[in-house]
């Protein structure tokens, strides 16, 4: 038996696997490092094009020829008139995600395993959430009530009040110059 040492050598260890993102719209891969990207006017509106047609600002930006996300936004920022044009193009991704939620459940017809219908509701689930937040008067859970009166409560008889409470809407009131 000998009085020597030895020493056990650690396995090498795997690479992690690579993570893809699969789907309709592709898969994308990070940018190098380093890669700069200006932004300009054009890339902005390839942007909110692409936004309106449902891809996420993090895909778009992930690929080559596009700014990062920061540099995105600080241009926004610097560009206050550009800030209605991004805004109708977020209106427009969650019309694109609202129908896109159609299509998903109606693929899910005879659909056979639970695993498939859980999916879809995932999927449904994070579409109508997206939806609600980037276009809430449409898709918003939250129902509003305008009210408008042309004259002050205090002024108002107790039918008019009644009638603004019924109906939860600003029922007109009477003109006073109409008698």
């Amino acid at each position: 038996m000998g009085g020597g040492t030895t020493s056990k050598k650690a396995a090498p260890k795997k690479p992690a696997p690579k993570l893809v993102l699969r789907g309709k719209r592709g898969a994308h891969t990070p940018k190098p490092t380093g890669q700069v990207v200006r932004m300009t006017r054009e890339i902005f509106t390839a942007i909110c094009e692409r936004l309106a047609q449902g891809e996420s600002l993090r895909q778009i930006c992930r690929t080559d020829g596009m700014p990062h996300m920061t540099t995105f936004h600080a241009w926004l920022h610097a560009h206050p008139d550009a800030h209605s044009y991004y805004a109708r193009a977020r209106e427009l991704q969650a019309e694109y995600y609202a129908d896109e939620i159609v299509e998903i459940a109606d693929a899910t017809h005879g659909a056979r395993y639970h695993v498939q219908v859980e999916s879809a509701r995932t999927r449904i689930d994070a579409r109508k959430w997206l939806a609600s937040k980037l276009k809430p008067r449409a898709f918003g859970d939250k129902v509003q009530t305008d009210v408008t009166i042309h004259k002050p409560v205090q002024e108002l008889t107790d039918d008019e009040l009644a009638a603004l409470i019924t109906t939860g809407r600003g029922a007109r009131t009477p003109d006073p110059a109409e008698g």
